[in-house]
């Protein structure tokens, strides 16, 4: 629900020319592809997504480069943490896999604000070796068609 309410109010702002989304989660390592629109008035790319296996981990790149001039590049979106939520790693607060309780909020304070995530540490449910992912949440490459 909140994926189609921010691509509504994206896809009407009138410095957005095109936005794309996933029908579908893509799950650790795996890898899906879209096609956007570019023209000369304009050339930012914005990408942002949730991780599945957090409560409130996200990716972000924001007004990355000036895409008129790339044919190729590739760029790594650092994870977020949205401060939204404590980060028990406890899967009775995780909406995505393996937990699957969306919507269920952990009572305990969370931090306020937004700020780099420092992962899976295997605390709660989740191992770390299994879910935490790195530096980095995802691999974005761009190609000119």
């Amino acid at each position: 629900m909140h994926q189609r309410r921010l691509a509504a109010t994206l896809g009407a702002d009138m410095d957005v020319l095109d936005v794309a989304t996933f029908s579908a989660g893509i799950a650790p390592g795996a890898s899906d592809s879209t096609i956007i629109m570019l023209d000369r008035s304009h050339t930012l790319l914005s990408v942002a997504g949730m991780l599945v296996t957090t409560n409130d981990a996200f990716i972000g790149l924001e007004s990355v480069s000036d895409m008129s001039t790339v044919s190729y590049a590739v760029f790594f979106a650092p994870v977020y943490d949205a401060g939204t939520e404590f980060n028990s790693e406890d899967c009775a607060y995780i909406p995505g896999p393996p937990c699957g309780n969306g919507g269920v909020h952990d009572p305990a304070p969370a931090e306020g604000f937004v700020h780099l995530s420092n992962g899976i540490h295997g605390q709660g449910s989740l191992a770390a070796e299994t879910y935490d992912w790195g530096t980095y949440g995802a691999r974005i490459e761009v190609k000119r068609l």
